[in-house]
């Protein structure tokens, strides 16, 4: 695994860290993980969390991680108001590799990546390019997000499902049916697109249910969608390649997560506030009376323990302050019972995200949108502030004891981050365990810290090696 070159660290040292690595920058498809080294820094609680680290709001752990960086390839202009970024949840595959999407955000013609890591040769590899499986010319609509985490079909592909760049590039004149769904056959490296997934609609978020191999999404409206428009529970079998139930009950605007039971059965919000059940029996879904903590919104949901119990994080939606939005809670795919753990975050909200207007909501960091269940099924990983505002919080990996609610902060990573590879990690929405769970896999979006307009910020990926003695 390649270290930081003397060239690099003289840059670095005259304060002109490059923008992006020679490889990242160059047409080639390959660059390399670099090792930085555990820096004292990533265990010191930054400026405005020292009073809630006095209150006890979060312990610190006693040793940093090791860390593994690198910017994937290929993010270079194409063209577009470009803003590289990533959307959706990686995956440890069966082959032992990390694997993280990302795309250009643009719209009509977009550009959507996956890229493979090997965390033991540090190769970050290029696996597959939407636009050349769709080989369509530059006028017609192609796809600059994959919103869908990539998800393991257990039968040595990983699927994916795309997402809108720009709603208002999902009109019919630029050629826009809908988002496809695709698999990536791991051994071979061939990826094929399986088609439209639901007319005139982007994927927000599809999740596996192995036993059944059946896939479960979100469909949601483009420009294109005939009148009157809606979003989609979808169910789809990777056996039969087919679409096999779309549910009546609407979820609501923009839906992002479905809590999986580990008998199949989902839930996810409706409009309004209640939930509704799909049941894989009977291959029908229907509305409940069932709420969530506060009467929020889901967000982000683990997979369930040994006793079906999937643990979850709310959103706030509201004009208004609400001390239940932005919790974690137990939800019991059983009973359908929920309780409250704790909040998400380390600290409620801090002065620089006070409300301008009550209707200002995108200044308050309840915005978590991924987290995930360690081996054991006693802690929960997760990063607070999804799309930006994390170095609110010191951008904290942060480890939640279940049984107690207590929070333990593994590592804070924007600092350290910024002072050693000049990046800003603003937010992710990957965030990747391995089986015994020594290593997290993060992709990240980057921040303002150190870009000065949209166009310029790149994704990167860090593997966080964790000490034995924190897991």
């Amino acid at each position: 695994m390649s270290k930081r070159t003397a060239h690099s660290e003289g840059r670095k040292a005259q304060g002109a860290a490059p923008r992006l690595s020679k490889d990242a920058d160059s047409p080639h498809a390959v660059v390399n993980l670099e090792r930085l080294e555990p820096d004292p820094l990533l265990l010191e609680v930054p400026p405005g969390l020292e009073q809630a680290a006095a209150r006890g709001e979060f312990t610190v752990a006693k040793t940093p991680p090791t860390i593994d960086f690198a910017r994937p390839a290929c993010q270079e202009e194409k063209g577009h108001d470009d803003n590289w970024s990533h959307w959706g949840d990686g995956l440890y595959g069966p082959d032992g590799m990390f694997y993280v999407s990302l795309g250009n955000h643009a719209s009509p013609h977009g550009y959507a990546y996956v890229h493979r890591i090997d965390p033991a040769t540090g190769e970050v590899r290029l696996v597959a390019d939407v636009d050349k499986v769709l080989n369509v010319p530059r006028h017609v609509w192609t796809p600059g997000k994959i919103h869908s985490p990539l998800t393991d079909g257990g039968d040595g592909h990983i699927y994916f499902a795309t997402y809108r760049g720009d709603r208002l590039g999902t009109l019919a004149e630029h050629g826009y049916g809908g988002d496809h769904i695709f698999r990536h056959h791991i051994a071979s490296g061939k990826t094929e697109d399986l088609g439209v997934f639901h007319p005139f609609c982007s994927v927000s978020q599809m999740l596996y249910y192995a036993p059944l191999k059946r896939l479960y999404a979100f469909a949601c409206f483009g420009q294109a969608h005939p009148e009157p428009r809606r979003n989609y529970f979808v169910v789809y079998d990777v056996e039969e390649l087919e679409k096999i139930h779309v549910a009546e009950p609407e979820p609501r605007f923009d839906p992002r997560m479905i809590i999986v039971g580990p008998d199949g059965r989902a839930w996810y919000n409706m409009k309004g506030e209640a939930l509704a059940r799909y049941d894989p029996v009977k291959n029908i879904t229907e509305a409940t009376s069932i709420r969530l903590p506060g009467r929020q919104s889901l967000r982000a949901a683990s997979r369930p323990d040994s006793n079906g119990i999937c643990y979850c994080i709310t959103r706030h939606w509201g004009r208004t302050l609400n001390p239940q939005a932005g919790v974690v809670f137990a939800f019991d795919t059983k009973t359908e019972g929920s309780e409250v753990i704790n909040r998400a975050f380390v600290q409620w909200l801090s002065p620089a995200y006070r409300l301008k207007r009550k209707s200002d909501t995108r200044k308050l960091p309840l915005y978590t949108a991924i987290c995930k269940l360690d081996p054991a099924g006693r802690k929960l990983y997760y990063i607070p502030s999804s799309h930006g505002g994390s170095e609110k919080h010191g951008t904290a990996l942060i480890q939640m004891d279940l049984r107690t609610g207590g929070r333990k902060v593994l590592a804070f990573l924007n600092r350290h981050l910024r002072r050693a590879v000049n990046f800003d990690p603003a937010g992710t929405y990957s965030l990747v365990l391995n089986p015994d769970g020594s290593q997290i896999c993060i992709a990240w979006n980057e921040g303002w810290g150190t870009i000065r307009k949209r166009s310029q910020g790149r994704v990167a990926v860090t593997i966080l090696h964790i000490p034995e003695s924190e897991r």
